[in-house]
């Protein structure tokens, strides 16, 4: 028997019994005897609960997320659904409080480092320890706003290829700041290229594919072989499908000293000889 049942905003029920209070989960039929001091929403379908001066959090299924005691405070959940979260420790007979962020789940955030957290208008954490101040977003990322002022204006370069209508797409900066373009051509084929912004072509757009690998190269891919670039857009070697021409490779390394060395106007790739046609315009 209980003193009191309250009906929760959740369709759950608080349970009073003397000066204690319990819960009844009703999704899970989960019953949580009368055993703390204080019981309250913290969330969706999350609880703080208090024990004899002690916090901790549950979810709706009765699992405990947050240990009672691990914090010595918690606070409740901001606009990005994170709770500050603070300890009191002992240094040198002086007492500090030290703060961090956890999330529903009660995984933390930004490591209990800090002397002072702010949650900035736009959404990320300025956290402050010792004089020095960093930035997280809300994942925990810790980042720099130099980065986020790059990326507004690799957003504004993107808006200028886009404007110009010159290409069917423009993907999004990848890491190495560079925009994937793509066309049509005259035989209805989609062709992609890399651009630095509207003027700075860095792989012409003449390719059936083009990805970007874990070294930050570039892999150009033609129906016979796939041309490998550097992100400032020199050829670095050449790579043949089929493994019965792999003799042509030596042929193609001078193919791409001979581009790179940027002295004609048009550079062949090898004939079936092994030999590179090039062409000079004079006057």
């Amino acid at each position: 028997m209980h003193d009191k049942i309250q009906l929760l905003n959740d369709g759950n029920y608080k349970l009073f019994l003397g000066e204690k209070q319990g819960l009844f989960l009703v999704e899970h039929k989960v019953y949580i005897p009368c055993i703390y001091d204080l019981i309250e929403m913290v969330g969706n379908k999350r609880y703080g609960v208090s024990q004899e001066g002690q916090r901790g959090r549950i979810n709706d299924t009765g699992a405990e997320i947050v240990p009672l005691g691990k914090y010595d405070l918690i606070d409740p959940p901001d606009r990005n659904n994170l709770y500050k979260v603070s300890k009191i420790v002992e240094e040198n007979a002086l007492k500090k409080v030290f703060h961090g962020m956890i999330d529903q789940e009660g995984k933390e955030i930004i490591p209990i480092t800090c002397n002072q957290i702010l949650l900035n208008r736009d959404g990320n954490y300025t956290t402050k320890r010792d004089g020095l101040e960093m930035n997280y977003t809300k994942e925990g990322i810790y980042f720099t706003y130099d980065q986020v002022k790059d990326r507004n204006q690799l957003q504004r370069v993107r808006l200028q290829l886009l404007r110009s209508q010159r290409w069917l797409y423009v993907d999004e900066a990848d890491k190495n700041g560079l925009f994937k373009v793509s066309i049509i051509n005259e035989y209805n084929q989609v062709l992609q290229g890399m651009m630095k912004d509207i003027d700075s072509v860095i792989i012409p757009c003449e390719y059936d594919k083009i990805s970007l690998g874990r070294d930050k190269n570039y892999r150009a891919s033609l129906p016979d072989r796939t041309h490998i670039f550097d992100r400032e857009g020199t050829m670095i070697t050449c790579e043949f499908g089929d493994e019965s021409k792999r003799q042509k490779q030596e042929s193609h390394k001078s193919y791409i000293e001979i581009i790179n060395a940027a002295e004609w106007d048009n550079v062949e790739t090898p004939d079936q000889n092994g030999l590179i046609k090039v062409m000079r315009i004079i006057g």
